[in-house]
């Protein structure tokens, strides 16, 4: 019998059947033993449901009509019993140590901590690496929530306690995309989180990503910053961020609809 927590590893699925394979067996293999994977097959129209069918009672599984990836990412919370909770995307892949290198970090840095996040490999459609950390920042350092305001880069897949999620409530299911940054920005105003400069997982791209639609993204991006005016989250002489949050946004939206070097953007 351990004494360490749950954790629960949430996969929403929608139309990854041909990769989610990989991202289950990476997280039933983990190092860390005491973990729930529970995939939420959002609608798939594909092989999907065989897929995790045939993993039996080693994964629990959910079905629903298709709802979005905040909407299966919420069904996952909900049904849930893990401590700490972690939302690996169905085409990305857990290294066999992440959440046991999450959780000892978590351990360390106290109990102000909520999140722990790590710099991701980038994986071709076939698995062979791209590149490693991939553009950034390097270095163990606090994430802070203005860090999380003004720039969009942001690991996906973290480790997350989940009475933060609790208190702070679900993914936004009205955001297209950037529902993950959203959320690690309403976390940071309650609680602290911490990113790790070691690749824990790796993330995979080829060329049907949510994240390669540059105007969804750049929607998305202006809708959470609304929001977070809206809660009114930077008041009185902190203000004046909102004009470096416009500028880098204004950046980020030239350099994801079209420009292809920081200097043209």
């Amino acid at each position: 019998m351990t004494d360490d927590p749950l954790v629960s590893i949430i996969i929403p699925a929608y139309n990854y059947a041909r990769f989610l394979p990989f991202a289950v067996d990476s997280a039933l293999n983990q190092s860390y033993s005491n973990v729930e994977v529970i995939v939420v097959n959002d609608g798939s129209k594909d092989e999907t449901h065989e897929i995790a069918q045939s993993y039996g009672d080693r994964i629990r599984y959910i079905h629903q009509e298709n709802q979005g990836l905040s909407a299966a990412r919420n069904s996952g919370i909900r049904a849930a019993n893990g401590e700490y909770l972690v939302f690996l995307d169905a085409d990305d892949i857990l290294a066999l140590n992440m959440v046991e290198q999450s959780q000892d970090t978590l351990r360390e840095l106290g109990p102000d901590f909520a999140v722990v996040a790590h710099l991701p490999d980038l994986i071709n459609q076939e698995g062979v690496l791209i590149d490693k950390s991939w553009g950034f920042p390097k270095g163990d350092t606090e994430v802070t929530f203005l860090d999380l305001l003004i720039q969009n880069r942001f690991p996906t897949i973290v480790l997350v306690l989940k009475r933060a999620l609790d208190e702070v409530g679900d993914f936004d299911p009205d955001l297209k995309a950037s529902e993950d940054r959203d959320m690690w920005i309403r976390i940071a105003r309650k609680f602290r989180i911490y990113r790790l400069s070691n690749p824990l997982s790796s993330v995979r791209r080829h060329g049907t990503n949510m994240s390669s639609d540059g105007v969804r993204q750049s929607d998305a991006i202006k809708q959470v910053h609304q929001k977070a005016r809206q809660r009114g989250d930077l008041k009185g002489r902190k203000s004046i961020y909102w004009l470096k949050i416009a500028s880098f946004f204004q950046f980020q939206k030239a350099m994801m609809t079209g420009h292809t070097t920081p200097i043209n953007a």
